[in-house]
């Protein structure tokens, strides 16, 4: 196991591997360490899923914070992800959740008129419903995203308040409840 793992780590930084780092990335893969191992390179060994993945730098790829209108009944891209919100529709009868995680019900007449798409910036907080307020990238670890995903993440975002992350988060801000009577759609898809 140790020459397997002194071989993957050598092909992948091509540095000199030291029998520390090996000693380490072999305890991550039996799970007597979790996280995150550092290794010659600079570089790093993550445990993601089932897999060991070898990813450069020790820290998270900075990246500029991406903002992009978006206006009700119009689609933006932002990254890998097609944001859509619908024109606003009669609720229907029983409509209390939407049909998976990749779509939110927004009610229309509670939805202020300042609507973005952006990318995670250091320091956001969400509301989130019997909760209350949490750091948005303690929510991002709960969902188990990866570290060098989380900059790219689009959220929808009412004034300055992060409404919905598709799959991950919903906050409470205008949340279809007993008195909405027209509703809006927000879709995520992933792009090509």
């Amino acid at each position: 196991a140790r020459r397997i793992i002194q071989t993957w780590l050598a092909e992948q930084g091509g540095h000199a591997v030291g029998a520390t780092h090996v000693a380490r990335v072999l305890a991550l893969a039996r799970g007597a360490t979790r996280g995150t191992v550092a290794v010659a390179g600079p570089a790093r060994v993550v445990h993601e899923g089932d897999l060991l993945v070898h990813r450069p730098g020790r820290d998270a790829p900075m990246t500029t914070p991406i903002a992009i209108p978006i206006a009700i009944g119009t689609t933006v891209v932002l990254g890998a992800w097609r944001i859509t919100l619908s024109a606003p529709r009669p609720r229907r009868s029983g409509e209390h959740r939407p049909p998976d995680t990749y779509t939110a019900l927004l009610d229309a007449d509670t939805l202020p008129d300042t609507l973005t798409v952006r990318t995670p910036i250091r320091g956001d907080r969400m509301k989130l419903l019997n909760v209350g307020t949490r750091r948005l990238k303690s929510i991002l670890i709960d969902a188990k995203i990866p570290r060098e995903s989380r900059p790219t993440i689009p959220m929808l975002v009412a004034n300055d308040d992060i409404i919905w992350i598709p799959a991950i988060a919903r906050s409470p801000i205008a949340a279809i409840n007993s008195t909405t009577t027209r509703v809006i759609e927000a879709t995520a898809e992933p792009e090509g």
